[in-house]
């Protein structure tokens, strides 16, 4: 059975998931597609718009068979550790024969040097990185300043965020001389856009247009999502009364720093950054100031929004030291249907991975693994924390009281 292997936030899932997953069984021949899906945070370090069941529930409803949790420490941090540990899961399964991922390049090839570049290492490519970053650029601008000296008419190519991904996708393959094959589908939206302008729009926009209102504006983005997202988006605001923004984490964050001090043991947290969090805090009251005034061409909203989330979590430097190199030995099913069990019968063939569908199996792990689905426990109950808020219900320990979603 041939199995298409996506990497994906689906925050929420839209038309444009659906043109993505179909077109990457159709160049594929794929029999069965499973995702490897962020948890209730994601890459920015952001909270999900909707929980990781009901996004795992519309994934399996529109073509889908199989979906798996990516972990927390790996889903809300850089591009290259989010990719990596992506990679690392999906190989560890031995089943996977196509990773399929969209970007806004026409071909790999352009892709390819790049990775050669960042895998071997050249001299010059390091002196022009070290050139850069002597001069105070940040790492992802100076790597991106060395790449373009070095290989012509790639600025438009590795500035794109899915081009980003693309690269360290790859480049992880690589490193661990995968067989899995990458497959690359042409984005069909503008990923940063936050304007909605076509039936296939990009989850910035929907996004945008949701937490602005704080209420399911039916109208303004029906055309761009399946109805089995506005069914989920509906049940999510009737349930929880209204979507989480960023904001509520700063509010948090904020509070931490009033009554504690900042420790440098806190993953991407160093003393520069600390002194500049404690100073946006003596100059300013307004909390949007607050924020704002932290971030600099080194400290993007991006990292400040990590560091944020990485703090509140209290995800640590010595534990990421130990996640980096490390592939997890289970993986925990959120949705599935009957094609779904045949996926999970072939990893049980060809893998010894632990499969985790019920949370209490979590006791069965090793050491390092506990640790890592602990994360994902205390994310779950951030997540759930926040809510709370607008509902005056504190709902705890979600991770044990939610089951898979199944089709049969």
């Amino acid at each position: 059975m041939k199995i298409l292997g996506i990497i994906a936030e689906y925050n929420p899932f839209h038309n444009g998931h659906i043109y993505h997953i179909e077109k990457a069984k159709e160049l594929t021949e794929a029999e069965a597609t499973i995702v490897l899906m962020s948890g209730n945070f994601v890459q920015r370090g952001e909270p999900a718009i909707i929980d990781k069941w009901r996004r795992a529930k519309i994934a399996v409803l529109n073509g889908v068979d199989l979906v798996i949790e990516l972990p927390f420490i790996y889903s809300s941090q850089t591009a290259e550790i989010f990719s990596d540990g992506s990679i690392r899961i999906l190989n560890s399964l031995n089943s996977i024969d196509y990773i399929g991922f969209g970007s806004e390049a026409r071909n790999l090839n352009t892709i390819e040097k790049i990775v050669n570049i960042l895998i071997e290492n050249p001299k010059e490519y390091n002196l022009l990185l070290k050139e850069r970053l002597e001069k105070g650029y940040n790492y992802p601008n100076a790597r991106e300043y060395a790449l373009s000296n070095i290989v012509e008419g790639i600025e438009n190519i590795i500035s794109k965020p899915n081009n980003i991904l693309a690269i360290e996708y790859i480049k992880a393959l690589k490193k661990i001389n995968s067989s899995i094959r990458p497959i690359n589908i042409i984005r069909k939206d503008n990923h940063n856009s936050d304007i909605i302008n076509s039936e296939i729009s990009s989850a910035t926009a929907i996004r945008k247009t949701l937490l602005d209102s704080q209420k399911l504006n039916i109208n303004s983005i029906k055309k761009t999502i399946p109805n089995s997202t506005i069914e989920e988006l509906n049940s999510f605001i009737l349930d929880q009364k209204k979507f989480i923004s960023k904001e509520e984490l700063h509010n948090i964050f904020l509070f931490n720093i009033i009554r504690s001090d900042l420790k440098d043991d806190i993953f991407e947290l160093n003393p520069s950054l600390i002194n500049r969090i404690k100073n946006s805090l003596y100059l300013n009251q307004d909390i949007r100031d607050i924020i704002d005034n932290i971030y600099t061409k080194n400290y993007t909203s991006t990292r400040i929004n990590r560091v944020i989330l990485n703090t509140i979590m209290d995800l640590k430097k010595d534990d990421m030291m130990e996640f980096k190199e490390y592939s997890p030995r289970y993986i925990r099913i959120l949705a599935s249907n009957n094609k779904g069990f045949k996926i999970i019968n072939e990893i049980k063939k060809n893998s010894d991975i632990n499969i985790i569908n019920t949370y209490s199996k979590k006791d069965h792990l090793n050491r390092l693994d506990r640790k890592i689905i602990e994360y994902d426990e205390r994310a779950t109950d951030l997540y759930y924390f926040l809510l709370s808020k607008n509902t005056g219900k504190l709902m705890t320990k979600m991770d044990y009281k939610k089951s898979p979603f199944i089709i049969k």
